[in-house]
């Protein structure tokens, strides 16, 4: 049982690290549009 345990985290682990890393693109993409749209609207653009 151990085996197969640590077999599927194995496998899973670098999708783990692909996921956590694109979460954290999308995050710092989506905060940079909010920034921008911000930006312009405080210029009144």
């Amino acid at each position: 049982m151990a085996q197969t345990v640590a077999d599927i985290k194995k496998r899973t682990q670098p999708f783990g690290a692909g996921a956590v890393a694109l979460a954290k693109k999308t995050v710092v993409e989506m905060f940079a549009i909010c920034a921008q749209a911000m930006l312009v609207h405080k210029l009144g653009v």
